[in-house]
C-alpha cells in the first residue's frame, strides 16, 4: 500500500502493532487447543470405569460402577446402582439418582425413577416431561417424528416433546413412527394410524416390526400367518407367501431378507427373486449392511454381496452385521473382527464382540468382565 493512502488502511504497518496483534492469535490459538472436544474412551480398571484418551491417559477418574461411551459430549454412568449422564469434564449433567435410563432421540433421554415410572430429561437434565408413565412391555422409549410411545395403566398412546397427549393412550401395544404413520395394536390385531390418530390401514394384521416399520414406502406384515409387503395405504405390494421367522427385516438398501420353504433368500421392492432361497434357518438372520449380509450355508456362516456372491467363506459359527467397515465373527467359541475382504483384523480371542460405533467396539474378555477396543485392536482395561 502506498504511503499516501496509509489513513485507509484496515491496519497501519507498525511494528508494535504486529507484535500485538501475534500475540493475540498465540493466544487464542492456545485457547482453542484448550477447548478442542477430547475424544474419550470407557476405561475400566478392576471392576471400576472412567474415561481415558487415546493414550489411556486418564481424563475421568475410575470411579464409576459402569460407563458407556459419550454420545453428543453426554455419557451413561452407574453409581451404586443407580444411572445419570455426565459431561466430558465429569461434571454431572443428568443426576446420578435414575433406576434406568435410555440415550437421547432428538433432544429429550427417558429416565425411570425409583418408583418404576418413566418421564424425559433434556441435555441440561432439566425433567421436562414427569415421570409418570409405565413400560410394561421392557422397551425402550425413543422420540421418533416429534412423537414417543408411552404406556398409562397398561395401555399405550403418544406424546410430544412438552409431554402433552397427542394420541390417547387406549392400544394394547405401538410401535414407533416411521414415513408419518405408525403400527398399533387393538383388539390383537395390529393397524395403522397417522400422526393424528386417525386410522390409515385397518386392524387386521397378526405381527408388525416393532420400530420404525416403513421403510422407504413399504411395510412387512403379517397375515393369515404369512408375510408380505404393503404400501402406506394398505395395498398388497408383494403377496403374502412367506414363512415366519423370529425377527422378520424390513427392507435394507433396496433388498429385503424372506423366507421361503424354511430357506432364507432376497427379494427386491417388486417381489423380484434377487438371491435365491439356499441359505439355512437363522433366527437372527440380519439384513444388508455396507453392501454385505450375513448367511448360513452348510452349517456355517459368512456373508454375500448385492449379486448373491460369496465375499467371506462360511467358516464361522456366528457372524454379525457389518458396522463402520468391520464385522464380529465367531468360530472356535471365540469372537474377533473381520473387514470386508475378510481379513481378520482382530483376532478371535473375545467370548464376545459388539459392533463398532464410533470408532470403538465393546467385548467381553472373559464372563463379566467387559471393555472397549479400538479399530487398532488396543484395549483399554486393566485387571
Amino acid at each position: 500500500m502506498e504511503e499516501g493512502n496509509k489513513n485507509t488502511a484496515l491496519i497501519k504497518w507498525e511494528p508494535a502493532t504486529l507484535v500485538r496483534v501475534n500475540k493475540s492469535l498465540a493466544i487464542t490459538n492456545k485457547l482453542l487447543s484448550l477447548n478442542k472436544d477430547p475424544f474419550l474412551i470407557p476405561y475400566r480398571k478392576g471392576d471400576k470405569w472412567g474415561y481415558c484418551d487415546r493414550d489411556k491417559k486418564i481424563v475421568i477418574p475410575c470411579n464409576y460402577d459402569w460407563a458407556f461411551p459419550f454420545v453428543k459430549n453426554l455419557a451413561i454412568v452407574k453409581i451404586e446402582g443407580k444411572w445419570g449422564f455426565i459431561n466430558k469434564i465429569g461434571k454431572e449433567i443428568v443426576q446420578i439418582i435414575y433406576a434406568n435410563v435410555s440415550p437421547f432421540s432428538e433432544g429429550l433421554a427417558a429416565v425411570r425413577n425409583l418408583n418404576n415410572k418413566w418421564g424425559f430429561v433434556d441435555y441440561s437434565g432439566k425433567e421436562i416431561i414427569p415421570c409418570i408413565y409405565t413400560n410394561p412391555s421392557h422397551s425402550d422409549y425413543y422420540f421418533s417424528e416429534g412423537l414417543v410411545n408411552v404406556n398409562i395403566n397398561g395401555k399405550w398412546g403418544f406424546i410430544d416433546k412438552l409431554g402433552n397427549e397427542i394420541i390417547p393412550c387406549i392400544y394394547d401395544f405401538a410401535c414407533s413412527f416411521s414415513e408419518g404413520l405408525v403400527s398399533v395394536q387393538f383388539n390383537n390385531k395390529f393397524g395403522f394410524i397417522d400422526k393424528t390418530g386417525k386410522e390409515v390401514i385397518p386392524f387386521i394384521y397378526e405381527r408388525t416390526l416393532w420400530r420404525k416399520t416403513f421403510s422407504k414406502g413399504l411395510a412387512i406384515v403379517k397375515y393369515n400367518s404369512k408375510y408380505g409387503f404393503i404400501d402406506k395405504i394398505g395395498k398388497e405390494i408383494i403377496p403374502f407367501i412367506y414363512e415366519d421367522t423370529l425377527w422378520p427385516r424390513p427392507f435394507s438398501e433396496d433388498l429385503a431378507v424372506v423366507k421361503l420353504n424354511n430357506k432364507f433368500g432376497f427379494i427386491d421392492k417388486t417381489g423380484k427373486e434377487i438371491i435365491p432361497f439356499i441359505y439355512e434357518d437363522n433366527p437372527w438372520q440380519k439384513s444388508f449392511s455396507e453392501g454385505l449380509v450375513d448367511v448360513k450355508f452348510n452349517g456355517k456362516c459368512g456373508f454375500i454381496n448385492k449379486m448373491g456372491n460369496k465375499i467371506i467363506p462360511f467358516i464361522y459359527d456366528e457372524v454379525d452385521s457389518f458396522s463402520e467397515g468391520f464385522a464380529s465373527v465367531k468360530r472356535n467359541n471365540k469372537c474377533g473382527y473381520t473387514d470386508k475382504t475378510g481379513k481378520e483384523i482382530i483376532p478371535c480371542i473375545y467370548d464376545r464382540a459388539e459392533p463398532f460405533s464410533d470408532g470403538l467396539a465393546r467385548v467381553m474378555i472373559i464372563y463379566g468382565k467387559l471393555g472397549y477396543i479400538d479399530k487398532n485392536g488396543i484395549e483399554y482395561w486393566e485387571d
